[in-house]
């Protein structure tokens, strides 16, 4: 009898190793399979906005950035000239883009229809200017009027607000924002806004830029961050060894990090 409870005794152990080795390889398939599917749903992805192209058109740019992203494996999504709405921006933090690079009029300085001066950081929409559109954003600050010359011709587009930034929905998730055009850190209210709303990192030029070889830096600058890995500081510095300041403008290029 005591030989046969042994016997039962062993028998028991060796079913519930088995019951636990079970456990642990059907545990191991399912992290395996979570993590399969994590890295096959992670390609990151990029957008390019620019509704800079309404007024400076760059094929060439836009061509060899989507080269760029591509090759370092990002999926992309490009939004041209009418494309670039005040809805857009509002819904920018809620699309799940890795990076963004924001091709773009820009002012640090508008005015109103009273000709009062307001000081900040304003990216232009291709959307043209309408009274009776978008009402709310217009009596929260979220938009105002951009006054940009078109052939000879002065017109009015949507400009976008830090306040529209902070005020949009959804968030970014560590999010690097690249801005190709003029003040984008001549203060720090944008840049302030973006990373309040998640993103890691925002960077841009102090001053007024030319568009040509803002283009090429932006081109340069990204290839060293995307297929080169290498650090913010590092890519930024050794992008302006390469392209040197702009010739007419003499300005800096600034970054801002959480």
């Amino acid at each position: 009898m005591k030989i046969r409870k042994r016997n039962l005794s062993c028998l028991i152990k060796r079913h519930q190793l088995i019951a636990v080795i079970a456990l642990i390889l059907i545990t191991v398939a399912v992290i395996t399979f979570s993590q399969l599917t994590f890295l096959k749903e992670h390609k990151p992805r990029a957008a390019i906005i620019d509704s800079l192209y309404l007024l400076i058109p760059n094929e060439e740019f836009l061509l060899q950035t989507e080269q760029i992203l591509q090759e370092a494996g990002f999926e992309v999504r490009e939004f041209i000239g009418e494309n670039v709405t005040v809805r857009l921006f509002k819904e920018l933090p809620s699309m799940n883009f890795d990076l963004i690079i924001f091709r773009v009029h820009s002012a640090y300085v508008c005015f109103t229809e009273k000709g009062e001066a307001l000081v900040s950081v304003y990216f232009f929409t291709g959307e043209e200017f309408n009274a009776s559109k978008y009402v709310e954003e217009q009596l929260l600050g979220e938009v105002v009027i951009g006054w940009v010359k078109v052939n000879e011709e002065m017109k009015k587009f949507f400009a976008v607000t830090p306040r529209l930034i902070l005020n949009s929905k959804g968030s970014f998730d560590g999010t690097v924002i690249l801005v190709d055009s003029c003040y984008g850190l001549n203060n720090t209210y944008m840049a302030k806004a973006f990373i309040k709303k998640g993103a890691n990192i925002y960077i841009g030029w102090d001053r007024e830029v030319s568009f040509l070889y803002a283009d090429n830096v932006t081109l340069s600058l990204l290839k060293h961050l995307v297929i080169d890995h290498l650090k913010l500081e590092d890519a930024v510095n050794l992008t302006i060894q390469e392209c040197g300041k702009d010739p007419l403008y003499k300005n800096s290029l600034l970054y801002y990090t959480r």
